[in-house]
């Protein structure tokens, strides 16, 4: 995977992981609080079982275990913080944009936290955040910061969330007409 320009990739060594044991044990989870029959709000439940997957898989046990609903409501605040005025006015000091400034500033803290946790314990655990911290620029051999594995984990949360979430809501929604 790279990222960045050409000339200055960031190299993730490795192969990417298996991810199919973690979706299951969430899944499992999650449907095992539902009874054989009832009514639900398909978007939400479905947005929030893929925050929870991608939680899991990209934010490392840590935030997954431990951390979730503060990092669930910092991410929603971020997204909230993401509307078409922004496009051209983001630092508009608007409610919003403040909301999401000062989410970003605590997820940049939580995660840091956690970064410098694994580093100093040498545990590794099979997750993207794991595969950042292992990261390095290919042209200067220099690791990965704390703020950009932030950067890049935010990044890669908003990507598959928005995508996932729509497309499972589309397939719920298929699935039951």
């Amino acid at each position: 995977m790279y990222v960045c320009r050409p000339w200055n990739r960031l190299e993730i060594e490795g192969s990417f992981f298996n991810f199919n044991s973690m979706y299951d044990a969430v899944l499992q989870n999650y449907f095992a609080k539902w009874g054989d029959e009832g009514v639900v709000d398909l978007k939400a439940e479905l947005e929030h079982l893929i925050i929870l997957t991608a939680s899991r898989c990209l934010l490392g046990r840590e935030v997954r275990d431990q951390l979730f609903q503060s990092v669930s409501d910092l991410f929603h605040d971020l997204d909230n913080g993401m509307l078409p005025i922004s496009v051209l006015f983001p630092y508009l000091p608007i409610p919003a944009h403040k909301r999401r400034d000062k989410a970003r500033k605590e997820l940049a803290s939580i995660f840091s936290k956690i970064i410098r946790n694994r580093r100093a314990s040498g545990k590794r655990e099979e997750d993207m955040l794991q595969a950042f911290i292992d990261s390095k620029y290919r042209a200067t051999g220099r690791m990965l910061a704390d703020h950009e594995i932030t950067g890049l984990l935010i990044a890669a949360l908003f990507a598959g969330q928005h995508t996932s979430s729509i497309t499972s809501i589309w397939t719920g929604a298929y699935l039951l007409t």
